[in-house]
């Protein structure tokens, strides 16, 4: 399913032309963190880790119960995908409380994988 395909009780519309970046998703995604008060809860590293894993394991338990990966249940998106954007939605978040940016380590990362052997050296 693409955005733009999206079931009608989700308030907005996204098309191509309005695609944001990284950066963009991560102010846009704090903002609403803070407009909700989730930014006065101060977490530990391992605390944030073990909400992520949770997510994580939600999108695995969709799975494993045969659901669509997105679909909505009286209004509120759910499944795989939704799951797994939680998981995101938390690291970027995570990433901004910690002032790390995120668009950068991607990238940082992507470049030292491309220097990797193909499977990291191992056979299969």
């Amino acid at each position: 399913m693409n955005s733009n395909q999206m079931n009608s009780t989700c308030e907005e519309q996204v098309t191509y032309e309005q695609l944001k970046t990284i950066r963009d998703i991560q102010d846009e995604l704090w903002e609403t963190n803070v407009s909700k008060g989730w930014n006065k809860l101060k977490r530990t590293p391992l605390e944030m880790h073990a909400l992520i894993t949770t997510e994580i394991a939600e999108a695995t338990e969709a799975v494993r119960l045969g659901m669509p990966a997105i679909t909505i249940i009286n209004g509120k998106p759910e499944g795989e995908a939704v799951e797994l954007t939680d998981a995101i939605i938390r690291i970027l978040n995570y990433f901004t409380e910690m002032g790390w940016d995120v668009a950068f380590l991607i990238e940082m990362k992507n470049n030292y994988n491309k220097t990797r052997e193909r499977l990291h050296g191992k056979r299969l």
